[in-house]
């Protein structure tokens, strides 16, 4: 879902302007996004400690850190170098929004001593160079 909206987001802010203006809906919702490495990671962890008749467990996949549609925006384009204003335009909000989506690692970390390893900004930064976009940023590679 994110690479999705990194797409969405940086067509609009990849148009060589210095202050590009990107229009979307509700920005304020937080978000628990985590890197496909770390997603595929974590299932192998899972995966790894499962042993035929266990019973079933539930884990939350995912990093413990969230990030707003805003601060995600804000990033890709500082790894861009260029200045972002965000225009929010209540049509294109959901009826339904959740404003936080916030996952809790730790069973995962204790039971299977799984990590997310990827950060953020370094997941954002290669999403961006994967698609073809300059990062400005070097601390991301």
């Amino acid at each position: 879902m994110a690479e999705v909206f990194c797409q969405h987001g940086l067509a609009q802010i990849g148009t060589g302007e210095a202050s590009p203006v990107v229009k979307l809906g509700n920005t304020k919702p937080k978000r628990d996004y985590i890197f496909v490495e770390d997603s595929a990671a974590g299932f192998v962890a899972l995966l790894e400690g499962v042993l035929e008749g266990d019973a079933v467990e539930y884990f939350n996949l995912c990093t413990g850190d969230e990030m707003s549609v805003s601060d995600l925006v804000d990033l890709m384009g500082e790894l861009m170098g260029v200045e972002v204003t965000i225009e929010s335009d209540p049509s294109r909000f959901r009826k339904i929004d959740r404003l936080q989506q916030l996952g809790d690692p730790t069973k995962l970390k204790t039971r299977r001593n799984w990590t997310p390893q990827w950060t953020a900004r370094r997941a954002v930064a290669t999403i961006m160079r994967d698609l073809g976009y300059q990062v400005v940023d070097s601390s991301t590679k």
